[in-house]
């Protein structure tokens, strides 16, 4: 890796909005390459990947299911979910992005809305600390 690359073992707490404690605790892995990031980890046999640069974060899952999301604040975008049994097409409604450096690691919040080929929706959230192990 060059100078401006730089990739550390994290400790990874995932976090309900309102809750302090952790719902869950996963050992992964932060890229930093400039100002860009890469979160990875894997849970429950699937792999993911947070990517966030510029104030967009794209979030994709590897396994059984697949997909990739892009979250900016304010734009909507369009996606699929592959599955062994077809595609399903939806769209993502970001609501809230928000990201922090800090010296011991990246803090991540996501809140967004998950709308079908309907008229209903669900809003998700994904809060995220990512603690540097070493």
């Amino acid at each position: 890796m060059d100078m401006n690359s730089e990739e550390r073992n994290v400790t990874i707490r995932i976090k309900e909005p309102d809750g302090s404690e952790p719902v869950l605790i996963l050992p992964g892995k932060l890229l930093r390459i400039g100002n860009s990031w890469n979160v990875r980890y894997g849970q429950d046999g699937a792999l993911y990947t947070i990517g966030i640069s510029d104030g967009i974060v794209s979030v994709s899952r590897e396994g059984e299911e697949e997909y990739a999301i892009i979250l900016q604040e304010g734009k909507e975008h369009p996606f699929g979910i592959s599955t062994p049994y077809g595609s399903i097409e939806m769209r993502v409604v970001p609501e809230r992005v928000f990201i922090e450096e800090r010296e011991t690691g990246l803090k991540l919040e996501l809140e967004y809305f998950i709308v079908g080929s309907g008229k209903a929706s669900d809003k998700f959230c994904l809060f995220l600390d990512c603690e540097y192990d070493d």
